[in-house]
């Protein structure tokens, strides 16, 4: 009988043919030949995240900072203040950031730290 834990099959690890209790979840999963993948692909995440905070978070000030001009013109047309005397108000800061990270974020993960596929042995 093939001993399966969220679908998939682990009959093939070690101490499951003797029939061997696994002594848990993570000692299991530990040994998939996928395990590798997910910690690489979580440091990318990692990597790409930081970079993005790093690189975003002052090109997103810069941005706002840069739209001021835009939004003192905008005002008279919309009818609301947008941009006060020392820059713009806080909700156009976090449009900008919410802009401009998710945006670095993808392009350092995807595109800098593009992933190299695996060779697979063949069987």
């Amino acid at each position: 009988m093939p001993l399966k834990i969220g679908g998939l099959d682990l009959s093939s690890q070690p101490g499951a043919q003797e029939g061997l209790a696994l002594k848990s979840t993570r000692d299991a999963f530990c040994d998939l030949p996928t395990h590798d993948r997910v910690r690489k692909s979580m440091k990318r995440n990692l990597l790409a995240s930081s970079f993005a905070i790093v690189v975003g978070i002052p090109l997103g000030w810069i941005l706002a900072m840069m739209s001021t001009p835009i939004l003192w013109r905008l005002e008279p047309i919309l009818h609301m203040e947008l941009a006060g005397h020392s820059g713009p108000s806080d909700w156009v800061f976090y449009v900008a950031w919410a802009v401009v990270l998710p945006a670095f974020f993808f392009l350092f993960r995807f595109s800098l730290f593009r992933a190299v596929a695996p060779k697979m042995p063949h069987s």
